[in-house]
């Protein structure tokens, strides 16, 4: 079976337990419309992954799950919080590119990523690929090729997330990526809230030559359902995090971290 099919079969087995709590084998079987089988592997995956927790031929979810639903805003919601600091995190992110026109460039999703386009829409002649509304939104005065990649919207995160936005992410190359996250305490890289997210970004990073991920400090302080990748993984990752921090040296042992406000030289780029 497609691994797209498989991570949002999963995804929907994990919105099933938090609509209704703890589920029996056979309701989830009704539900996802597989075998016996395919849903006690899927749990077993899950569990795994810390997700899920399983009994006597039930399933509900772990308490990180749990906790992680009750956390996440409404990007929406998110707009205009912490507006100075999105502005200076997008700045910072886009200082890095040596060159900022004639470029091929994936856009994540999340408000401090469609600051991000809105400063690339004043440069001409580049390729933009997104499946953020509110990136879109940032770029409809742009002077550059615009592209939406389509999928089952999510009003949450105002975006199109599915297995059909997949393949565009996994064919095109791009010069650079900008990657956003759900919280990454304890994860040792960045995360996600869903498994069509997760994949999609994974592409992104994957598929280009320089990846850049933006994250607030406050991102720091909550946990999140799915790992993507690790930090070694990207090419840099631009925070407003204490440079001082046990976190911060963590990061940057494994990968160019870039603190905002003390500058970024150009000569770093690879």
């Amino acid at each position: 079976m497609e691994p797209l099919k498989v991570e949002k079969r999963r995804d929907q087995i994990i919105n099933l337990l938090k609509k209704y709590g703890t589920l029996r084998v056979a309701q989830l079987v009704n539900q996802v419309g597989v075998s016996d089988e395919t849903i006690r592997n899927d749990l077993r995956r899950l569990s795994e992954q810390g997700l899920v927790l399983r009994h006597y031929g039930m399933a509900s979810l772990s308490s990180q799950a749990a906790k992680e639903k009750a956390k996440i805003e409404p990007v929406a919601n998110r707009v205009s919080v912490k507006a100075e600091i999105k502005d200076q995190l997008a700045k910072a992110a886009v200082s890095l590119m040596k060159k900022k026109e004639g470029l091929t460039i994936a856009l994540d999703q999340g408000s401090t990523i469609a600051r991000i386009a809105e400063l690339l829409s004043q440069y001409y002649d580049n390729n933009l690929f997104t499946s953020s509304l509110l990136a879109l939104d940032n770029l409809k005065k742009s002077h550059s090729n615009v592209y939406c990649l389509g999928g089952k919207f999510n009003p949450e995160d105002l975006s199109f997330q599915s297995i059909s936005a997949d393949p565009e992410y996994r064919l095109v190359h791009y010069d650079y990526c900008f990657i956003g996250s759900s919280g990454v305490l304890n994860r040792n890289g960045i995360c996600s809230t869903s498994f069509a997210d997760s994949q999609m970004k994974l592409n992104m990073i994957k598929q280009s030559d320089i990846s850049v991920a933006v994250i607030d400090a406050a991102k720091f302080t909550q946990t999140s359902l799915l790992k993507v990748t690790d930090w070694s993984d990207l090419n840099y990752v631009v925070t407003n995090l204490d440079s001082a921090s046990a976190e911060y040296q963590k990061i940057a042992a494994q990968t160019k971290v870039v603190s905002v406000g003390q500058g970024v030289d150009e000569n770093e780029i690879e």
